[in-house]
């Protein structure tokens, strides 16, 4: 039974010790979680334009502002990405995380005002 909890600890850990030796020029997981929140909606609201020119010029602007209000800059963000991306527990787990977080806001928008 031992071995068993043991087995069943170890990949908690490595992800942990993965996660200490993250570069200084790679965001937080709390910090990467929220640009690519912002990120996706951004991609999201692009999606719902149909002129090419404007869904170029806005997406320029929507990006460096979400690069802006997070500190970061693409270079780092770009970073971070590769680094998680040879993490894909860990982008996993960031990434469901997104996903409910956007549902909770989904729903709560789409409750009538007497409801909220």
């Amino acid at each position: 039974m031992k071995r068993l909890i043991l087995l069943l600890c170890i990949p908690f850990f490595l992800n942990a010790c993965a996660l200490s030796s993250r570069p200084k020029d790679v965001l937080a997981p709390d910090e990467m979680k929220a640009v690519l929140t912002d990120l996706h909606l951004a991609d999201a609201y692009l999606g719902t334009l149909s002129d090419t020119l404007q869904i170029k010029v806005l997406s320029g602007k929507l990006y460096k502002n979400i690069f802006t209000k997070h500190h970061t800059s693409l270079k780092e963000f770009e970073a971070s990405l590769a680094f998680y991306a040879g993490k894909p527990t860990v982008l996993d787990s960031m990434y469901k995380q997104i996903y409910d977080d956007l549902n909770k806001v989904n729903r709560k928008n789409m409750l009538p005002e007497a409801v909220k």
